[in-house]
């Protein structure tokens, strides 16, 4: 949505009861939401990010129990500045545990990055550099006078909530997102726990969910791991392809979640998953090729994704494959949004975006998908040729 980001704030305090409504007639909202702007005054350019706190009296879990839930719903990417400066800054990288570890007082602060090479230390819990810089924006904005929460960052709000001491169960708190939303949940619960920022749901942290869905990789193996330990993998349904908390749920068929992974052991979670996924060769689609061998080449190896789920999806795998690089982009849209929508909530086709003027517009608002869009105009604009130094990425969308 490009506005002013009071103006973008507006309207989505209009549209959330209504949608919350979709969802269950008890859902409100409690904070928020909150928009973030690189420049908030700027009226030709998307948010860059927007969240917000709903909650539920009664939510009815996989034992059959009821409980007063806090659902952190974050969005997924908006436009171009989300997938440059966040979804793409991956040559830099941040130590969650030196940030966020010291308490409340430190991310307060932004993190400051290192380098993505080999002195980079992988016995420590990184992630790149623009999820991080996303997360401390998602920690220290607060909602703007008249919003519910107004005043209280997240953190304040979150540790305002106490336990009711008329209901006969605790409270409990998920983190959810998709996309770019789906990189940033689990990264953003992580970062509250290391600050201590939690309040009284870390007195249990079975009480403690993170739901993120198509997610890329938002850091190492080290990050990965320590993500597992403090949220381990829980299911409320076996047998169910998507009833999965603390872990990534991810159709087989959608690219975004092969970003950024390097290596083979995380299969098909990897980028080299990606040209070949509908079936395509370099040659017939040369913007996913370059866009692949750039994002290769800024990760560095880096990148591990943390646990995840697999999904078969319930839009099959086109019968034959992508004919140029916009088909490939098209279909793997499908994959990326209808076919989550379709498994999960039983929606056939999501509601079209009313901001977005353009299907490019729609393609540019998710992750790989945006990047693979540019690379591809970056060929045609040198008359179809591959123009030198396109697969290097940009390292000023990291400043």
């Amino acid at each position: 949505m490009k506005e002013t980001t009071t103006e973008i704030q507006k309207a989505l305090a209009e549209v959330l009861p209504a949608d919350l409504k979709k969802v269950g007639d008890d859902w409100e909202v409690v904070w928020g939401p909150v928009v973030w702007k690189n420049d908030p005054d700027a009226s030709d350019t998307s948010y860059g990010n927007a969240w917000f706190v709903a909650k539920n009296e009664n939510v009815v879990f996989e034992d059959g129990s009821k409980h007063c839930t806090y659902v952190v719903a974050i969005a997924g990417t908006s436009g171009i500045y989300d997938w440059i400066y966040e979804d793409l800054a991956i040559r830099q990288v941040v130590n969650m545990d030196a940030w966020a570890g010291p308490g409340a007082a430190a991310i307060n602060k932004a993190p400051v990055p290192i380098p993505n090479n080999a002195s980079a230390p992988s016995n420590e819990p990184l992630v790149t550099n623009g999820f991080a810089q996303a997360v401390y924006q998602l920690l220290n904005n607060s909602p703007p006078k008249g919003s519910p929460g107004y005043q209280s960052n997240l953190p304040e709000f979150l540790q305002s909530i106490h336990p009711d001491p008329s209901l006969p169960s605790l409270p409990k708190l998920v983190f959810t997102g998709h996309s770019l939303g789906g990189a940033l949940s689990p990264t953003l619960a992580y970062a509250l726990l290391k600050s201590n920022c939690l309040g009284t749901f870390s007195s249990d942290m079975n009480n403690v969910y993170v739901y993120p869905t198509a997610g890329p990789s938002p850091g190492n193996a080290m990050f990965a791991q320590k993500f597992t330990k403090h949220f381990p993998h829980r299911t409320s349904s076996p047998d169910s392809s998507y009833k999965h908390w603390n872990v990534n749920i991810v159709n087989k068929l959608d690219i975004v979640p092969c970003g950024y992974c390097m290596d083979p052991e995380y299969n098909p979670e990897v980028l080299a998953s990606i040209l070949p996924m509908y079936g395509n060769t370099k040659y017939q689609v040369i913007g996913v090729w370059i866009a692949v061998e750039a994002l290769k080449w800024a990760a560095r190896k880096l990148y591990i994704p943390i646990a995840f789920n697999l999904f078969d999806s319930p839009i099959p795998k086109p019968p034959t494959p992508p004919k140029n690089t916009w088909d490939f982009i098209q279909d793997a849209h499908k994959y990326h949004v209808n076919a989550y929508t379709k498994e999960i909530l039983g929606i056939d086709k999501p509601s079209k975006k009313p901001y977005l003027e353009r299907e490019m517009d729609d393609w540019l608002s998710h992750p790989l998908l945006g990047h693979i869009a540019t690379k591809q105009q970056e060929v045609e604009a040198n008359g179809g040729n591959v123009p030198e130094g396109i697969v290097e990425y940009d390292e000023t969308a990291e400043t």
